[in-house]
């Protein structure tokens, strides 16, 4: 398995994948896709976002963004599109994505991640809250945010929060 930087080359793979995921999730088109998923290689072009893709086997079977979150100041970044393919999930690959996207957050000199993910179970709530998400009210009135009557959590980058994660969050992510 390896995570890198996407590249346009991509672009096409991750936008099946994304869509195969968001229709799992969201079938309702309840999640927000001002994000050009077709072009996902050009919306992270900024020095403060980036998107991850994982490759196995020559396969993209996860990826992972982050941008920043310019109506709450230049301390917030989100946290999107965080996928996995449903037969790779369960072997820590979303923890990967998240753990990497955190670091980067943290080095662009972030100070709050926010999360809206599309996985509402609670084996999900529990995993996201493990790697210290919190829980928040969420905020229906910016544009720039894809809550749509989803939980929104936030992860507080400073001091990088003590993450411990076992087994049990293997199986999950």
């Amino acid at each position: 398995m390896l995570i890198r930087k996407i590249r346009p080359t991509d672009d096409p793979m991750v936008a099946g994948m994304m869509s195969r995921v968001l229709a799992e999730f969201a079938p309702h088109g309840s999640v927000d896709r001002s994000t050009d998923i077709a072009s996902m290689s050009q919306a992270h072009l900024e020095l403060t976002s980036v998107c991850y893709v994982v490759e196995e086997a020559d396969r993209l079977i996860g990826c992972g963004s982050l941008q920043p979150l310019a109506d709450w100041g230049p301390d917030h970044c989100q946290l999107r599109y965080v996928c996995v393919l449903p037969e790779f999930r369960g072997k820590g690959i979303e923890q990967v994505i998240l753990r990497t996207l955190i670091a980067d957050a943290t080095r662009f000199g972030y100070t709050n991640a926010v999360f809206h993910p599309i996985d509402l179970s609670l084996a999900a709530r529990q995993f996201y809250q493990r790697l210290g998400f919190r829980l928040t009210e969420a905020t229906e009135s910016l544009d720039s945010v894809d809550s749509h009557d989803r939980p929104q959590y936030v992860l507080r980058l400073t001091p990088f929060p003590d993450i411990h994660l076992d087994a049990e969050d293997a199986g999950y992510a």
